[in-house]
């Protein structure tokens, strides 16, 4: 195989290369194909039909006519890029004729590797004319082949051409992509001086990176005036490939995809035929799947190479994790069956970078944040963010505002809220102090604090501090719960929130009971889908208990959903029928609701039925013999007798039809075991099938 070919065929490569050292790659591979020792074992199964042969390749390289290039190269080269798309080239290439040109005929650039190797040759021969310069033009843009770092031209004439390569006779030019970026910054936000000394600042810079950094290598940090005049060059954040999420294929503009606070929601309702949209977008990332009703096997949503299918209600949501790189986002469907399509959300890490501004004197009015690939700027323009120098005589800076405000309503009154709210300091703050106190308000949209509705606590170095709200009614115009960081000056400007939510308890939606499929006496098995409570705002889950006039037993459980979708609880196989009913209740934070919904739980005992209703077993006097195996290719898709028949589905129709979304329809599924699935992917199969239902 490789492992044995590889050593044997380069140690005869450099065999004859020593012998022969002025022979291109080219040739040598001329002379080692042209000297195999042929095998008719071997002829159509490798290119050259043989094995290789020392001895021939050595006399072949003897007999080889050796190439006579001109002695005299030209002096120089010169190329620059003018394209400026990244990985694209264009311009033209100007060479400088050989001083003495009596044995040159013609001049050729080719690219070279880094390691000095002749590559692809770029454009045409161009004839020596006498005159001391001349120009290659290009038309159009050119991709270099991969490897390629440098041009190099060379001399020729029919004998001969002058090899190219790296650091010998013939000059080069390095190939430097003239790149520009397409995309500035997005964003650019001053996170607050965290330096205590006056005429001094020291903090962080949070910058949006651009919708796609393809062509941003960096961000150069300069100083700069409100005037606008720029200053020196601060520093260098650099790009790491961010990509904000794109599409391809037909069914791109099909799916609603929105975005908020840095999450992507992608959604495709009930769907057509043959749909392809595959997204890119870089990681590190998560994605969570909530919704995935399609037909099963055939019609697929892939994330990051988990592949969903089928109607995944019972087991979702689910979470999809992809690292660095490129993700991709793939939906399908063939050219038959339909469903309710699916939805994700996906988050992406990096989209925002920190460029950490060290100690230092306060030396413009802010920065200024521009995109770069190389040495060329983005043209269309940068982003400008005023600093704020703060030092021990002002209340504290917005470095040292709260990471986190958390508030969960533990009251289920309407209109009342009470709780703890838990305040996470800022690593400016347990690093450099410089916080006494933090003020806890009920605060207006505008972060405006509401009279009468203010609570302080002591700061206590890196440690999570809290305040208890007792019982309290809402009052007019709050909305969010603030906290900012105070000290013996005052109270900051700059504050931490989280919405003031008023957790209203709601009972369970309309709960349907899909039937008991375990077909044993005492035991039950089905779904219960439970459509979502008027508001599902704080909810942590639905629970279902047995119910016999009083609540009984926990029998499952499951978190909502959300996004309006129904939610299902599995009651598994075997599950012990404690009561005739189960009593599906919401769940919060401070519990149970009292109140839910009471459904009907009957235990389908047909198995039982079935052998009370068959007629007696006769005498055994002998061995049963075994039952006749189907025939041949008549029923691929089941390992049981043909002829035989089984109860799949008990539950009445006027009930299924007085259920479905329209009049006398009806979407299910029938699960046999034992189908092969491999063999159901036929046509023929699937046809046979549906026409013995």
């Amino acid at each position: 195989g490789t492992s044995m070919a590889t050593p044997h065929v380069s140690g005869l490569a450099a065999l004859v290369w020593m012998y022969r050292p002025h022979l291109s790659m080219t040739q040598l591979r001329e002379i080692i194909f042209d000297s195999v020792e042929k095998y008719s074992t071997l002829e159509g199964k490798i290119i050259t039909g043989g094995l290789i042969n020392a001895k021939d390749a050595l006399e072949t390289a003897w007999a080889f006519q050796p190439p006579r290039p001109p002695a005299h190269a030209s002096p120089g080269i010169e190329f620059e890029d003018t394209d400026p798309a990244v990985g694209a080239y264009s311009g033209s290439v100007t060479i400088q004729a050989a001083v003495d040109e009596s044995d040159v005929e013609y001049y050729r650039v080719y690219f070279v590797s880094g390691a000095g190797f002749q590559l692809e040759p770029l454009g045409e021969k161009i004839a020596a004319t006498g005159e001391s310069e001349l120009v290659l033009a290009l038309n159009g843009s050119f991709a270099p082949p991969h490897y390629a770092v440098a041009l190099v031209v060379v001399t020729g004439r029919a004998e001969g051409e002058m090899p190219a390569t790296l650091g010998g006779v013939a000059p080069s030019a390095p190939l430097v992509d003239y790149g520009v970026p397409t995309h500035g910054p997005r964003s650019a936000t001053w996170g607050g001086d965290i330096d205590l000394q006056e005429g001094r600042i020291e903090g962080t810079v949070y910058i949006g990176r651009a919708k796609a950094e393809a062509d941003v290598s960096h961000y150069n940090v300069y100083w700069r005036n409100a005037s606008g005049a720029r200053g020196a060059l601060l520093g260098v954040l650099p790009g790491i490939g961010f990509a904000e999420p794109t599409c391809s294929g037909n069914a791109c503009g099909l799916i609603s995809l929105g975005q908020e606070a840095g999450v992507y929601t992608f959604e495709r309702g009930a769907y057509g035929d043959e749909e392809v949209a595959t997204y890119t977008a870089s990681g590190p990332g998560k994605a969570k799947v909530t919704r995935v009703d399609t037909e099963d096997y055939y019609d697929t949503l892939t994330i990051a190479g988990e592949q969903f299918s089928g109607d995944m209600s019972s087991d979702l949501p689910l979470e999809v994790e992809f690292g660095p790189g490129v993700a991709e986002f793939k939906w399908e469907s063939d050219a038959s069956i339909n469903a309710n399509g699916w939805a994700f959300t996906m988050q992406q890490q990096g989209s925002i970078a920190a460029f950490r501004v060290n100690a230092t004197a306060f030396l413009a009015d802010g920065l200024e944040v521009v995109s770069a690939y190389g040495p060329n700027e983005y043209e269309s323009g940068s982003l400008f963010v005023e600093l704020s120098d703060y030092d021990d005589t002002m209340p504290p800076s917005s470095a040292f505002t709260p990471a986190s405000v958390q508030f969960e309503d533990m009251n289920p009154g309407e209109g009342w809220i009470a709780g703890t709210v838990r305040v996470r300091p800022a690593e400016a703050a347990i690093e450099n102090g410089g916080v006494l106190f933090y003020q806890v308000d009920l605060a207006d949209s505008e972060g405006k604090a509401v009279t009468g509705h203010s609570w302080s606590v002591s700061a206590n170095g890196s440690a999570e501090v809290t305040v208890d709200i007792p019982a309290t009614a809402v009052p007019e115009g709050a909305v969010e719960i603030t906290a900012r960081p105070g000290n013996n000056v005052g109270v900051a400007a700059a504050y931490a929130s989280t919405t003031l939510a008023d957790i209203v308890p709601y009972e369970p939606g309309n709960v349907t009971w899909s039937g008991d499929s375990d077909g044993r006496a005492g035991t039950v098995m089905g779904d219960l889908m439970i459509e979502p409570a008027e508001s599902e705002l704080g909810m942590k889950a639905y629970v279902v208990h047995w119910y016999d006039g009083t609540k009984g037993e926990e029998v499952g459980r499951q978190r909502p959903i959300g996004n309006g979708l129904p939610t299902m609880v599995k009651l598994g196989y075997g599950t012990r029928a404690q009561a005739s009913a189960v009593l599906v209740v919401s769940e919060y934070a401070w519990g149970e609701m009292e109140g839910g919904v009471v459904v009907p739980i009957e235990d389908s005992d047909v198995y039982r039925r079935r052998m009370a209703e068959a007629p007696p077993a006769a005498p055994r006097v002998a061995k049963r013999p075994r039952a006749p195996e189907p025939q041949a290719g008549a029923e691929p898709w089941i390992a049981r007798p043909a002829g035989t028949t089984e109860v799949v589905w008990v539950q009445g129709l006027d009930e299924v039809l007085a259920s479905a979304p329209a009049p006398g329809s009806i979407r299910s599924a029938v699960t046999l075991p034992g189908v092969d699935a491999q063999a159901f992917v036929q046509p023929e199969v699937r046809a046979a099938f549906a026409a013995s239902v």
